[in-house]
C-alpha cells in the first residue's frame, strides 16, 4: 500500500510539474484562462498549493450562487420582455481613438430606442469629425460633444463633465474606445467583447438589458476570460476607496476582492449611480496621465461603481460570457 501511495504521489507531482511548465509557457494574455481551466477540471492535482488556494478564495467570492445581490443571466435564453414605454436613456462615450467611431456608429444605428449621446474627447481636432459622424444617427435625439483634459481617462469625463446631466436620466450606459496598445495586448478583443455585450441589438439584447435594469442597478458582462481575477481587488486603491465611501456616507468596504465592471463599461440605473455622479468631482481631482496601471482615482472609482450598488443593498446583473469553455469565477 505504501508503495502504491508513493507511486501515486510521484505521478501526481510529475503531472503537476509539467502542467505548471505548460501554463508558464502560455502567452501572457492566455495564462489566466488556462489556469482557470486547469484549476477547475483537475483541481485534485493542484489542491493545497498556494496558487490554487488563492484562486479558490477568488472563485468563492465571485461565485454568484453565494450572494443574493449578484445574478448571472444568459440573455440569449431569456424570453423577450413585454413591450413597455422606453425610458429616458443616455450614453456616455469617451472617444480617445476616433478611428473606432465607425464601429460605434454601427451599433447606434441599430438601436431599438432613441437616446441622448454625450461624447468626451481629449482631442480638439476631432470635434468637427465626431459631430459630423454621429449627427448621421437618427436614433440620437441630443448630441453633446465636449473636449476634455486627457486626465482621469474615461471616468473623469463621466463624473466631472457630465455627471449632473446624466443623473437626470432613467438608464445610462458608459463606454469607451479601448484599444490594444503597448502592454495592453488584449484591448481590441476586450473592447469587442464588451461592446457586443452591451450594445448589440440582436435577439432583443438591449430590451432585455433594460428589463433587467428595472430590478438591478448595474448590468454588465462577466469578466473577460483573459483577465486575471486576482486583479479584481481593492489592492493599492483601498485607502482611497475607504475615504470616498466615508464622503458618500456609505459603509466602507473590507479590503480584498470586490465585484465591479472590469473594463469600466456598463449599463446603470442613473439614480443608483447618482451619489457618484453628483459628488462634485472635478478634473483637478484626477491624476495626471502617466500611463499608470493602478493606484489612481480612476482605478478606485472603477471599483467603487460596483461596490456602491452592493453597499446600497441593490443588485447587480452579470451577462453570461457565451464562451463554451468559460470557467471564470
Amino acid at each position: 500500500m505504501q508503495a502504491i501511495s508513493s507511486i501515486y504521489r510521484h505521478v501526481r507531482d510529475n503531472a503537476r510539474h509539467h502542467l505548471w511548465i505548460f501554463w508558464e509557457n502560455q502567452p501572457e494574455h492566455r495564462k489566466f484562462a488556462v489556469r482557470n481551466l486547469l484549476f477547475t477540471h483537475i483541481s485534485s492535482l493542484f489542491s493545497g498549493t498556494p496558487p490554487y488556494e488563492y484562486w479558490r478564495q477568488a472563485k468563492a467570492y465571485f461565485d454568484p450562487l453565494l450572494t443574493s445581490q449578484v445574478d448571472v443571466f444568459n440573455l440569449k435564453a431569456l424570453p423577450p420582455p413585454p413591450k413597455t414605454e422606453y425610458k429616458r436613456i443616455a450614453i456616455h462615450a469617451h472617444i480617445f481613438y476616433p478611428e473606432l467611431a465607425s464601429e460605434l456608429l454601427h451599433y447606434f444605428n441599430q438601436f431599438p430606442a432613441p437616446f441622448d449621446l454625450y461624447i468626451s474627447s481629449p482631442h480638439e481636432q476631432d470635434n468637427a469629425l465626431l459631430t459630423a459622424f454621429f449627427s448621421q444617427c437618427l436614433q440620437i435625439e441630443k448630441l453633446v460633444i465636449q473636449i476634455t483634459p486627457n486626465q482621469g481617462r474615461d471616468l473623469a469625463p463621466l463624473f466631472a463633465a457630465f455627471g449632473t446631466a446624466l443623473s437626470s436620466y432613467d438608464y445610462l450606459c458608459h463606454i469607451h474606445t479601448k484599444k490594444s496598445i503597448g502592454t495592453n495586448s488584449i484591448g481590441q478583443l476586450w473592447r469587442q467583447y464588451l461592446w457586443s455585450g452591451l450594445l448589440s441589438s440582436q435577439n432583443q439584447r438591449l430590451e432585455k438589458i433594460w428589463s433587467l435594469l428595472e430590478s438591478h442597478s448595474l448590468v454588465y458582462p462577466q469578466k473577460f476570460h483573459w483577465i486575471n481575477v486576482m486583479n479584481c481587488q481593492w489592492g493599492a486603491n483601498y485607502t482611497q476607496g475607504v475615504e470616498l465611501c466615508q464622503n458618500l456616507g456609505i459603509t466602507p468596504p473590507q479590503d480584498g476582492f470586490v465585484e465591479f465592471p472590469t473594463g469600466t463599461m456598463f449599463w446603470a440605473q442613473a439614480k443608483s449611480l447618482a451619489p457618484l455622479l453628483q459628488m462634485g468631482l472635478t478634473f483637478s481631482d484626477f491624476d495626471e496621465e502617466l500611463g499608470q496601471t493602478d493606484q489612481t482615482l480612476a482605478h478606485t472609482l472603477e471599483r467603487l461603481i460596483g461596490y456602491l450598488a452592493l453597499a446600497q443593498g441593490e443588485k447587480i446583473a452579470l451577462i453570461k460570457n457565451p464562451l463554451l469553455l468559460n470557467h471564470y469565477p
